[in-house]
Parts: structure tokens; sequence; C-alpha cells
């Protein structure tokens, strides 16, 4: 399944909130300018009261995708970027076979 969906063959995500409403990951969506300001600050937030945070260029909607599908890394999307918003290397155009 993590091969389909690394190479575009198939779109796997999750749905985060759990039946009794309550969830183990979060994530936030940033969309308008100035949405990488924005990202960054809650990065920060997060690091500064120790939760894990990461960063990645999505596509949107309401199903969470799960990371580095095919497609929309041909957009830079769905790749983790570092501070800068640069993808992390190795990360680029090239199939995972």
């Amino acid at each position: 399944m993590i091969r389909l969906h690394l190479t575009g063959k198939k779109t796997v995500g999750v749905y985060p909130l759990l039946n009794d409403e309550t969830c183990w990951f979060l994530a936030a969506d940033f969309d308008k300018t100035p949405w990488q300001e924005d990202a960054l600050a809650f990065v920060a937030t997060c690091q500064k009261v120790g939760v894990p945070a990461y960063l990645e260029r999505s596509r949107s909607g309401n199903l969470i995708a799960l990371p580095l599908q095919w497609m929309p890394r041909q957009n830079h999307n769905s790749v983790f970027v570092d501070d800068s918003f640069r993808v992390f290397a190795g990360l680029h155009h090239r199939p995972l076979t």
C-alpha cells in the first residue's frame, strides 16, 4: 500500500478525528498570505512547548493524504520542507521505485 501511495497509483490518507472526537495528532492548514510566516510561528510555538512539529507543503482537502505521493510531488506539494521552505534533499522529482 505504501509503494502504491509513493508511486501515485493510490492515495492513502487519514482522518485524524477518532469516534470519541479525540485525536492523536493535529494537522494545521495555513492558507493565504502570510501563510509561510504563520506556519513558522506555529512550528516555533510547538518546539517551545516540546511538541514535535513538521512542515509539509500539501495540496489541501479534508482527507489528510500521507506525504510524498508521486503526482503532488511533481508540483512541489506533499513534501517535507525545512524552515526556509526548501524541499529536503532527495525528495524532488525522481520516482520512488
